[in-house]
């Protein structure tokens, strides 16, 4: 992650059109199919009601993780670090967690907010709230 990016708390996973995901119930639902090998990385869901933005990420550890995309310290979008099994914080700070929203290091004054995820007749179910 460059400086500039760091400055501006701009993160890596883009953000998913919100044309292709669905918030009803307190329930994101995405088509298996939308999250593939080109996001696999990471992506984040805001809008639809959504009151702070998640990101959905495949883990080194090869399964779908959901967290709450705003640090504990700065407020920043999260994003995976890959090869790491960490998450970090989009800012100069650069606060990490591991894939259990535990603060592993940096400023942050907490941990994040890991949301249940289930999968099934081909969607992404991530349980909020």
């Amino acid at each position: 992650m460059g400086i500039f990016k760091s400055i501006f708390g701009i993160c890596n996973s883009p953000k998913l059109n919100e044309t292709l995901w669905h918030y009803e119930n307190n329930v994101i639902t995405i088509e298996e199919s939308v999250f593939n090998d080109q996001n696999a990385a990471g992506v984040y869901m805001k809008g639809q009601g959504l009151l702070k933005p998640v990101l959905l990420y495949r883990g080194d550890d090869d399964a779908l993780h959901a967290v709450q995309s705003v640090c504990p310290h700065a407020k920043r979008k999260i994003d995976p670090i890959p090869g790491s099994g960490k998450l970090r914080c989009c800012s100069l700070m650069h606060s990490t967690f591991d894939y259990n929203g535990k603060k592993l290091s940096g400023p942050a004054h907490g941990d994040l907010t890991i949301y249940p995820i289930s999968q099934q007749n081909g969607q992404i179910q991530i349980a909020i709230g």
